[in-house]
């Protein structure tokens, strides 16, 4: 959903774009947070937006044994564009049976032109 220069890409789990086809990664929560990756950045480019322009992400992970695999690859995607967006991890339950992973996104149209401006670059 997008107002202004603002999107929000909420609810995004590793879904196939057929819907008989099972969730992209299979029992993997590294695979299917790459395929969640590749959702958000879809969903951004139709909205005349990318993941550099993302500036929060919300990782909800089933399985707490997951965090750190779903952890480098979130930090692996953003290093890559050079960018750290704020972003909360929270272990819960999320509906039916193959998704282990759900991630929202928030970014600002343009917001990865800017820069960011961190607390600790201030300090």
């Amino acid at each position: 959903m997008r107002t202004g220069n603002t999107i929000r890409v909420t609810g995004t789990i590793a879904s196939s774009p057929v819907p008989s086809l099972p969730i992209i990664g299979g029992s993997s929560a590294r695979s299917q947070t790459v395929a969640i990756f590749d959702n958000i950045e879809h969903s951004l480019q139709r909205l005349m937006s990318s993941l550099k322009d993302v500036v929060r992400t919300r990782v909800i992970i089933r399985n707490e044994q997951d965090n750190e695999e779903v952890s480098r690859v979130h930090d692996w995607v953003f290093g890559c564009l050079g960018i750290k967006p704020a972003s909360t991890l929270i272990i819960a339950g999320i509906v039916g049976e193959g998704p282990l992973v759900e991630i929202e996104a928030e970014a600002e149209v343009g917001g990865g032109d800017n820069g960011v401006l961190r607390i600790s670059d201030l300090i």
